[in-house]
Formats: structure tokens, sequence, C-alpha cells
């Protein structure tokens, strides 16, 4: 995958940054995405796989690469801390917070 124009196998979105992300579970659901016409400010990652082994770092490359991301579903995560929600924030200034998945998983 490090030399292969990413772009041009699945349309018009570049995905040539998924080289730094770790995550097998987050490659896939990135290119299956890819292949869709989903909105890009969706970054729903379980619609395509589970993202159980999303660290964040790897949530860092995501947010990092969807800048103008309106959601971000990551449930299911087990390995993101506080650190990587700051980051996915800090890069994602639109995201809406869903008040049903925050009452779920912050008490």
């Amino acid at each position: 995958m490090t030399e292969l124009s990413l772009a041009t196998v699945y349309g018009e979105e570049n995905l040539n940054w998924l080289k730094r992300i770790g995550s097998d579970n987050t490659v896939v659901s990135m290119v299956i995405k890819a292949q869709t016409d989903a909105d890009p400010r969706i970054l729903d990652l379980t619609s395509y796989h589970n993202c159980d082994d999303l660290d964040d770092k790897d949530l860092a490359s995501l947010a990092d690469n969807h800048r103008l991301a309106l959601v971000f579903n990551i449930s299911g995560s087990k390995r993101i801390t506080d650190e990587g929600i700051y980051s996915m924030a800090r890069c994602c200034s639109s995201l809406q917070v869903s008040h049903n998945t925050a009452s779920e998983h912050f008490h």
C-alpha cells in the first residue's frame, strides 16, 4: 500500500494517509467507506467494520484527515483515552455531540 495511488483506485477520496493507521479494522472501514458515496463529513466506523482496535494515535490520524467531520462514531473502541478525544476535538471543531451516546458512555 505504500506506493499505490489509492485515490485512483477508490475514487475521489485520497487514502494515502492510511499508511499511518495501525488498526487493520480502521483501514478496512475507510476503504469500504471510500467505495461508497457516503457523506465524507460522517465518519461512522461501526457502519463498515468494528473499531475495537482503534487507539489514540489512529484516532488522531483519522481526525487530522477528516477535519470537516460532523459525526465521529467510534463506539466499541476500547483503547481510546482522554488524549485521543482531545486530539479529535482539536482537529474537528464542527463535531456534534449525541446526547444519547454521551450519556451512555460518559457517566
